[in-house]
C-alpha cells in the first residue's frame, strides 16, 4: 500500500521489495534504488531477522509471540523488538497499530513518540465506518479525510492506516495519499480472487498464523453468500505444536474446513499433525482432515454448493494450491434436497462447574470471581463464602433434591447462592424481587419452596411456613489455607434449576433443567464466546430471566469476572452503556431490545456483544459492527438457555446458527417428519440441552416434550419450540416467527392468554385480547382490548392496572387498554387481534391544551415522540398510566439527556413519576456546577427530585426536610426520621400523634450509591439541616432500611458537633457498625432481618456496638410491611416508649410488641 502510493503521488526515485506482487501492471514486481535514498521492503521476524534490519523508518503493525522459538523464547522476542526499535535513525519515524496489545506493551517500555493508528480513539490517526468500502479517516483535530478501500477485513483498514500515516511522515497529503490507495487493488496471496469455472468463488491467501486466519476468515464473512469454508495447509510444526488451539479456534470462524498436512517449512519432522487432531477433537469444530491435495480436490468437488467461498490458504512448499484448485475444480453436482437436521458437535460431558471453580481457585486463588460497584469477592473468597452459605443452608434443613428459592436485589450473593444450592445438589429457583406477591406466592407455591435465601434489600416473602436464610449474617471470607473442597457426586439428571415462563392457562409455568444440561452450556458456551480469565462478563438480565444464569455459569466455566451493575447503574439505556465502559466489560449480554437503547459509544474493553432471547434486527448488527464478536444466540428456556449460535455481520442474514455441543435443531412438519432443506417447518429441539418438563405439570410436558424418529436416527426425546424455521444453503437456520399466538417482547416469551385470564377476573369485564404492537415510528407496546359484560360499566384504567400489577411482572403489563364492542373472532372462532382498532393515544391526533414551564414542554413533547400523541393530559399525569414502559422510559432518558445535556441516573424512582418532577430534576441538574451532579456529588440535587411529591411543609432553604404539620412543640418531643417515601412520612405521622414532632428526610435509594465517603457527606447535610431546623434541645434521630444506615452517619457527625443525640432508633439493620450513643433497635417478628431468628446471641454482638446502651424492641410484621395500617400503630408505640427512656439501657433483652 505504501509502495501504491507513493508512486501515484510521484515519487519515482525511491526502490522497494513487497511480500507478494502486485495485481497491478503499473509497477513491476520490485526496483532497485539510488545509494541514499528511500527503500520501502516487508521486514520479518522470523531466523532472527529482526537483530539484521537497520531501519530508517518503521511501520509496526503488530507484535506477538510468532517466531519466539527463533529468539529463545518470549521474553527474548521481546527484547529483540526493542531493540530493534532503538535501533531506529535519528529523524526516522515510527507508525504503531495502537489497537495491537503487543505493539502497546511495546511503547510503554519505548521512550521514543510514535503516530499511533486504529479505530480506538487513543490513536492519533484512526478510521471510523462510513459505508460499505467507505472509511473516515481522522489525524487528530482535523477534517476526516474519505477512504474508498477495495480489500475487505478490519486488517486490511489497518494496514491502510499505516500506509497512509507513513506517507504523511514522508511529505504525501493525507487526502492525496487517500485518492491513491482507492485503485489499489491487493497484492497477490492476500486474500487474492482466482477465476473458476466451479460456481463458486475461491480466494487465494498466505496467513499461516492463528491471528492471519481468522483476520482472513472474517473479512470474507460479510461478502459470502453461501458458506464460507477454509482450506489450512498449517506451515512449520513448532508453531503448530504450540498453538494447535488457537488454530482450531481461528477455523472456527469458518463453516467447514479441510485440513492437510503440516508443511515442515525445513524443520525435522514434528507432532503438529497429532496436536492439531487433539485439538480438533477437543473443540469439535466442522473440520475434516484430508491426507493430501488429490484427496482434497475430491473431498471438494463432492462436498462444494454452489455460492459457497473457498479460502484457501496453503505455504510455499510445492507448487501453488490455490491456481491449481481453480482449475481443477469442476462445477458442484446437482443432488437431493437434505432434510433440515442440524446436530452440534459431540463432546463428552465429564467435567463439573463446581470442581473447575475449585481448579480456578487452586490456580489464581486471588483472581477476581465477580465484582459490583467498589465490592468484588476473589475465588478464594467465593469459595469460602459458597461453603458457608452450604453450611447455612444444610443447618436449615436443605437437602439434596429440595428447591430453594433466592430473592436477591442486585448483590454478590446471586452467585454466592447459586452455587452452594448446587454444593448440596438442591434444585436452585431464582425469585425475582419485583415480581408481585401473588405471583411470587403462586411460584413457591408450584414447586413447594420451603427455604428461600434473601438479605437486608429483599422484599417480604409470602407465605408463614417457609425458613428464610439471611445470606447478610454470613461471616466474611476466611483464609483457604488448607481447604479441600470434597465434592459428592449428584445425578447428572436430577434438577439443576427451576425458571418460570408464561403460561397459557394463567399460571407460570416452572421449567426443570437438569445438572448435565447446566454443565453442557457452562463449558460449550464458555469456549464459543471466548471467555477466558481475563474475560469480564456482564450480568444486566432480569434475575428470573434463564440468560441471568448462562451469565453466572459460563463466567465461572472460563475463570472469567462477573460484573454486576448497581441498581444506579443498571437502568436501560445510557446508564448502561456507561456502566459498559467503567466495568471495563469485555462480554456484554443483553436483550436486542435492551441492546438497541444504549447508545454505541467507545467501550475499548469489549470484544463480544451476546443477544437472546428474540429477534435480532440487522441494524442491530449494523450498529454494533465495531465490537470484534457480535453473536445471536436462540433457545427457550426449556432448551437450557440458548441452544444455538451464530456471529452476525452487518451484510450477512442474521441467523440462528448451529447449535452447541451434544445438541441438535431440526425442522418438522405438522406429521413430525423432517422437512427438505430450503422449506419451512417448525424448530424442534434435542439433545442434552433440553428440560426435564414443566415442574407439577405432566400433561403440558407431554405434550411440549415428544419422542420423534429422525432418518437414521434412533427415537429421540425433542422439544417442540413453537418457532418457524428454515434452514439456508450454508446450513445455518433462519427463525421466522411464532406459529402461535405466544410473542417475545423484552426478552421474555409471553402467553397473551395468561394476560387475558387476569383480565377477565376484573369484575365485570366478559372478554379480552392482548396483542403486541409496533406503531410506526414507535417501540413495540401490548395492547389490551376488553369488552364488559352487560349492564357493567367500563373500570377505571388505574383500577384494572392496579389488579394487574398484583399478578403479571412488569413486563406483561399493557401499555394501552381499550374496552370495544366485541373481539372479532374467525370462523374457526380464534381471536383476530389483528383485526383490532388502534388505541387513540398511538393515533396522530392535536395535542392536547398544555399548561407548565418551558422545560415541561420540552418533555411533554419527547415523551408524545415515544408514546403518540394526546397520551397526556397534563403534567402531573402518571406517565406509567399513559403508556410509558421500560423500554420506552429508557428511550425516554436517552433523549432527555441529549436534549438537555444532562446526566440521569434511574427512571425507577419518583423523580420520574410525571413531566413536573422529570421538570424539577432536569432543572436542577441545569442550576448545579458542571461535574457536581453525577454519581451523587451534590446531594440536594440528587434527592431534590425524588422528594418533589412528598407530602407536608419543606424546613428551611434546601428543601429537603419535611413536617407535616409545622407548629408548636413540647420540647424534647421532636423526632427527625429517614424513610425510603413520602408515604412512609404520611402514615407514621399519623400514627404517632400531635405529640411528636415528626420531621422526614428521604434515605439515598436509586438516588446516590453508598460508599463511606457518600454517606459521611449525606450525613453532614443531614445533620446541617437538622441542627437549622432544631438549633438546640434534645434531639432525637432514627430510620428505616437504608435510612437507618444513613442516620447512623448523621448521628456521628452530630456528635462530632456537639450535638449527640439522646436516642437514635435502627430499624431492620442488616449491619451493626458500632456508634457511641445510646440506640433503639427495631426487627419485625417474623422478619428475615431479625438476629434473634438467624444467630446464637445476637446481644453479644449488639454489647460490642453500642457501648453507650442499647435496647430492642421486636414488632408484629416482616420486612417491607411496617407502614400500613396496624403495624403502623405498633412502630409508633414502639417508638414513643423509646423517646420517653432515659439516654437508653445498659443493654436489655428484647421487648416483644405482640399484635393484637
Amino acid at each position: 500500500m505504501l509502495i501504491h502510493i507513493l508512486a501515484q503521488a510521484g515519487l519515482r526515485d525511491f526502490g522497494y521489495m513487497p511480500g507478494g506482487s502486485f495485481q497491478t501492471a503499473d509497477l513491476s514486481p520490485a526496483r532497485l534504488n539510488a545509494p541514499g535514498t528511500l527503500f520501502v521492503t516487508e521486514a520479518c521476524e522470523a531466523h532472527g531477522a529482526l537483530g539484521d534490519w537497520q531501519p530508517g523508518h518503521i511501520i509496526l503493525t503488530n507484535a506477538d509471540d510468532d517466531h519466539a522459538d527463533h529468539y529463545g523464547g518470549p521474553e527474548g522476542l521481546r527484547q529483540a523488538f526493542a531493540t530493534f526499535l532503538a535501533r531506529l535513525a535519528a529523524g526516522g519515524s515510527l507508525l504503531a497499530c495502537g489497537d495491537d496489545p503487543g505493539v502497546q506493551s511495546l511503547l510503554e517500555a519505548d521512550p521514543r513518540k510514535a503516530l499511533t493508528y486504529g479505530f480506538g480513539k487513543q490513536n492519533r490517526l484512526r478510521a471510523e465506518a462510513a459505508g460499505t468500502d467507505l472509511w473516515h479517516i481522522r489525524f487528530e483535530d482535523q477534517d476526516p479525510v474519505l477512504l474508498r478501500l477495495r480489500l475487505p477485513g478490519r486488517h486490511n483498514v489497518l494496514n491502510a492506516l499505516g500506509a497512509l500515516g507513513m506517507a504523511m511522515r514522508l511529505g504525501v497529503n493525507l487526502s492525496t495519499a487517500a485518492e491513491a490507495l482507492a485503485g489499489f487493488s491487493g497484492v497477490s496471496r492476500r486474500l487474492q480472487p482466482l477465476q473458476t469455472s466451479a460456481a463458486i468463488t475461491l480466494y487465494d491467501d498466505f496467513a499461516h498464523h492463528p491471528t492471519e486466519i481468522r483476520a482472513a476468515l472474517c473479512a470474507l464473512r460479510p461478502g459470502a453468500t453461501g458458506r464460507l469454508i477454509a482450506v489450512l495447509q498449517p506451515q512449520l510444526h513448532s508453531r503448530v505444536s504450540a498453538r494447535a488451539d488457537a488454530f482450531v479456534e481461528a477455523l472456527s470462524q469458518a463453516d467447514l474446513s479441510y485440513l492437510l498436512p503440516v508443511s515442515a517449512e525445513g524443520e525435522s519432522k514434528g507432532d503438529g499433525d497429532a496436536a492439531l487432531l487433539a485439538a480438533l477433537n477437543r473443540r469439535q469444530i466442522p473440520c475434516q482432515p484430508v491426507a493430501g491435495r488429490e484427496a482434497l480436490l475430491a473431498q471438494l468437488q463432492e462436498d462444494l454448493r454452489p455460492d459457497d467461498t473457498l479460502l484457501v490458504m496453503a505455504g510455499t512448499s510445492g507448487a501453488p494450491l490455490a491456481p491449481w484448485l481453480a482449475a481443477a475444480l469442476q462445477p458442484p453436482r446437482e443432488r437431493r434436497r437434505d432434510f433440515s437436521i442440524l446436530h452440534g458437535p459431540e463432546r463428552k460431558i465429564d467435567r463439573d462447574l463446581l470442581a473447575e471453580i475449585a481448579g480456578h481457585c487452586r490456580r489464581n486463588p486471588t483472581a477476581p470471581a465477580v465484582e459490583i460497584g467498589s465490592r468484588s469477592l476473589s475465588y478464594a473468597d467465593l469459595l469460602q463464602r459458597v461453603e458457608n452459605l452450604a453450611a447455612l443452608l444444610r443447618k436449615s434443613g436443605v437437602k439434596q433434591g429440595l428447591s430453594v428459592g433466592v430473592c436477591l436485589g442486585r448483590s454478590l450473593d446471586r452467585l454466592t447462592s447459586f452455587l452452594a444450592i448446587l454444593r448440596l445438589g438442591a434444585v436452585y429457583v431464582p425469585l425475582d424481587p419485583q415480581l408481585p406477591r401473588e405471583r411470587m406466592a403462586k411460584m413457591m407455591q408450584q414447586v413447594a419452596l420451603r427455604h428461600v435465601v434473601v438479605n437486608a434489600a429483599s422484599p417480604a416473602v409470602p407465605g408463614w411456613r417457609r425458613k428464610t436464610i439471611n445470606c447478610g449474617f454470613l461471616p466474611d471470607p476466611a483464609s483457604l489455607a488448607a481447604f479441600d473442597w470434597a465434592l459428592p457426586e449428584f445425578d447428572p439428571q436430577s434438577a439443576g434449576y427451576i425458571v418460570f415462563t408464561s403460561g397459557t392457562s394463567g399460571t407460570p409455568k416452572a421449567v426443570e433443567v437438569p445438572r448435565q444440561a447446566l454443565t453442557n452450556y457452562a463449558f460449550d458456551a464458555a469456549e464459543a464466546f471466548g471467555i477466558t480469565p481475563t474475560a469480564r462478563v456482564s450480568q444486566l438480565h432480569s434475575f428470573g430471566f434463564d440468560v441471568a444464569i448462562g451469565d453466572m455459569i459460563m463466567a465461572m466455566a472460563g475463570g472469567a469476572c462477573l460484573v454486576l451493575p448497581t441498581d444506579l447503574t443498571a437502568s436501560p439505556g445510557a446508564p448502561v452503556g456507561r456502566f459498559i465502559a467503567r466495568a471495563r466489560i469485555t462480554h456484554l449480554s443483553l436483550t436486542p431490545s435492551a441492546l438497541a437503547l444504549i447508545p454505541a459509544g467507545e467501550c475499548p474493553d469489549l470484544t463480544h456483544v451476546v443477544v437472546a432471547g428474540e429477534p435480532c434486527p440487522s441494524a442491530l448488527v449494523s450498529r454494533w459492527s465495531h465490537i470484534p464478536q457480535f453473536i445471536n444466540a436462540y433457545g427457550p428456556s426449556e432448551a437450557t438457555i440458548e441452544v444455538s449460535y451464530a456471529r452476525c455481520h452487518p451484510e450477512g442474514p442474521i441467523t440462528i446458527g448451529r447449535p452447541f455441543a451434544n445438541c441438535g435443531i431440526c425442522l418438522l412438519n405438522a406429521g413430525q417428519n423432517p422437512v427438505p432443506q430450503g422449506d419451512e417447518g417448525e424448530i424442534w429441539i434435542f439433545g442434552e440441552g433440553l428440560a426435564l418438563g414443566y415442574r407439577g405439570q405432566p400433561e403440558l410436558t407431554a405434550e411440549r416434550f415428544a419422542t420423534v424418529t429422525l432418518p437414521g436416527l434412533a427415537p429421540r426425546r425433542m422439544y417442540r419450540s413453537g418457532d418457524r424455521g428454515r434452514q439456508l444453503k450454508d446450513g445455518r437456520f433462519l427463525c421466522l416467527g411464532r406459529m402461535d399466538n405466544q410473542v417475545k417482547f423484552k426478552g421474555y416469551r409471553i402467553e397473551p392468554e395468561e394476560i387475558e385470564a387476569r383480565i377477565c377476573a376484573f369484575p365485570g369485564i366478559a372478554d379480552a385480547a392482548v396483542s403486541l404492537l409496533k406503531p410506526e415510528g414507535l417501540p413495540e407496546r401490548l395492547i389490551a382490548h376488553f369488552v364488559m359484560a352487560p349492564d357493567a360499566d367500563v373500570p377505571e384504567i388505574a383500577a384494572l392496572r392496579s389488579h394487574l400489577s398484583r399478578w403479571l411482572p412488569a413486563y406483561m403489563l399493557p401499555a394501552f387498554f381499550l374496552p370495544v364492542q366485541q373481539i372479532p373472532r374467525s370462523l374457526n372462532g380464534k381471536r383476530e387481534r389483528s383485526n383490532l382498532p388502534l388505541p387513540p393515544g398511538l393515533q396522530t391526533a392535536p395535542a392536547p391544551r398544555r399548561s407548565g414551564t418551558p422545560t415541561e414542554e420540552k418533555i411533554i413533547a419527547l415523551v408524545e415522540a415515544q408514546i403518540g400523541h394526546g397520551a397526556l393530559n397534563g403534567v402531573r399525569d402518571p406517565l406509567s398510566d399513559a403508556g410509558l414502559d421500560s423500554i420506552a422510559m429508557a428511550n425516554l432518558l436517552f433523549a432527555l439527556e441529549e436534549a438537555f445535556d444532562v446526566r440521569l441516573i434511574s427512571p425507577e424512582d419518583e423523580a420520574f413519576e410525571t413531566v413536573e418532577t422529570l421538570g424539577l430534576l432536569i432543572d436542577t441538574l441545569l442550576a448545579q456546577p458542571a461535574g457536581t451532579t453525577e454519581g451523587g456529588g451534590n446531594f440536594a440535587a440528587r434527592l431534590l427530585p425524588h422528594v418533589a411529591r412528598w407530602p407536608g411543609t419543606r424546613i428551611g432553604s434546601s428543601g429537603l426536610l419535611f413536617r407535616i404539620k409545622p407548629g408548636p412543640q413540647m420540647p424534647g418531643s421532636s423526632l427527625f426520621w429517614c424513610f425510603q417515601s413520602g408515604g412512609e412520612l404520611a402514615a407514621l405521622h399519623e400514627a404517632l400523634g400531635p405529640q411528636v414532632a415528626l420531621y422526614g428526610l428521604r434515605s439515598g435509594h436509586l438516588a446516590v450509591d453508598y460508599t463511606p465517603g457518600t454517606l459521611t457527606a449525606m450525613g453532614q447535610l443531614y445533620a446541617r439541616l437538622i441542627c437549622e431546623a432544631q438549633p438546640e434541645g434534645t434531639l432525637h434521630i432514627g430510620g428505616n432500611c437504608q435510612g437507618g444506615m444513613v442516620m447512623r452517619a448523621v448521628g456521628l457527625e452530630l456528635i462530632a458537633m456537639g450535638r449527640e443525640p439522646a436516642m437514635t432508633i435502627l430499624m431492620e439493620q442488616g449491619r451493626f457498625s458500632p456508634y457511641p450513643a445510646p440506640v433503639t433497635l427495631l426487627f419485625g417478628e417474623r422478619s428475615y432481618l431479625n438476629p434473634y431468628a438467624q444467630l446464637a446471641d445476637p446481644d453479644q454482638i449488639f454489647r460490642r456496638a453500642y457501648p453507650a446502651g442499647y435496647s430492642v424492641d421486636i414488632l408484629p410484621g416482616a420486612h417491607g410491611s411496617y407502614f400500613t395500617p396496624d403495624p403502623v400503630r405498633a412502630l409508633a408505640a414502639a417508638i414513643s416508649r423509646s423517646l420517653s427512656r432515659p439516654g437508653g439501657g445498659a443493654g436489655k433483652a428484647p421487648e416483644l410488641q405482640a399484635s393484637q
